[in-house]
């Protein structure tokens, strides 16, 4: 994926495109809720660094920041939406 997004971002960035990725973690939804078994999602949540699962309304309004003229410099990069399970 980051070699697709290179190459989008190097051919789109003069034309004033911005190219970006957003990595979402386990969200409060019904995927995760049909892999993880009922018994088993409090202890899922307490391997969370921020002990909660993230909210689909925080990604939706992360993709409306980077949408926006506001993150016109934003370029490139991916944003790990995940409580602190991954970082880079």
């Amino acid at each position: 994926m980051s070699e697709i997004l290179s190459v989008a971002t190097k051919e789109f960035a003069a034309k004033g495109v911005t190219v970006n990725a957003i990595a979402p973690g386990p969200m409060e939804s019904p995927i995760v809720h049909s892999v993880v078994p009922d018994e088993k999602m409090e202890q899922f949540i307490q391997n969370i660094p921020v002990k909660s699962l993230g909210s689909m309304h925080f990604i939706a309004e992360t993709c409306g920041l980077l949408a926006s003229p506001n993150a016109g410099f934003v370029t490139g990069a991916t944003w790990d939406i995940n409580g602190g399970l991954f970082m880079r």
